[in-house]
């Protein structure tokens, strides 16, 4: 019972048979709504196409736009478009057309930006990946996404005019709607390897 944020993890540095851990966390609080801030360096990701390798670097990241008053921040590559957030993925609307980074800039294979994107074919909207910089966003019905937050609509990023979030409860309803609970698992809460 409960709301939990589990995770796994391999610890290549623990002995054969003891390397998977499984961690039971309590789930952060959730929010329909978020805020960005655009990181102004280079994209500090080793492996950004791979989870996990730079999990730390990304949650300094999200802390340093805490700093700055924000969620959630945005990496852009050396041409200033947009890459990522920190630790979800970048969306956005322009004439009922959803969009996201191309493969021009390295962004983390996200399974809601799959799922969102599925949604949104499914129901008659056209999906394009391109390459855009946050400037080009003012006006955009934007969205940041992740498998802890699902779907959350940017209400303000630095200095670009963000549009209104027309789409955004009807997208977190059928996302939510692909939901269902784990039944019948038991776990050990003193135990931390598996």
């Amino acid at each position: 019972d409960g709301d939990w944020f589990p995770r796994i993890e391999y610890r290549r540095d623990q002995p054969i048979g003891q390397r998977l851990f499984l961690r039971i966390r309590p789930a952060p609080e959730r929010n329909e709504t978020c805020t960005l801030w655009t990181y102004d360096q280079p994209d500090p990701r080793v492996t950004p196409t791979i989870k996990g390798p730079d999990l730390s670097t990304c949650q300094k990241l999200r802390r340093a736009a805490n700093l700055h008053g924000a969620d959630e921040a945005v990496l852009v590559d050396a041409d200033g478009n947009i890459s990522d957030g920190a630790l979800s993925a970048i969306v956005w609307w322009r004439d009922d057309v959803l969009y996201a980074p191309d493969d021009s800039s390295p962004w983390l294979p996200s399974i809601t930006r799959e799922l969102v994107f599925e949604m949104a074919r499914q129901a008659g909207y056209k999906t394009e990946i391109t390459a855009q910089q946050p400037k080009d966003l003012a006006g955009c019905e934007v969205w940041s996404l992740s498998a802890l937050q699902g779907i959350r609509g940017v209400t303000s990023w630095n200095s670009v005019r963000v549009g209104e979030l027309r789409l955004l409860t009807p997208f977190r309803k059928r996302l939510k709607m692909l939901f269902s609970p784990i039944r019948n698992v038991t776990l050990d809460p003193n135990s931390s390897g598996v």
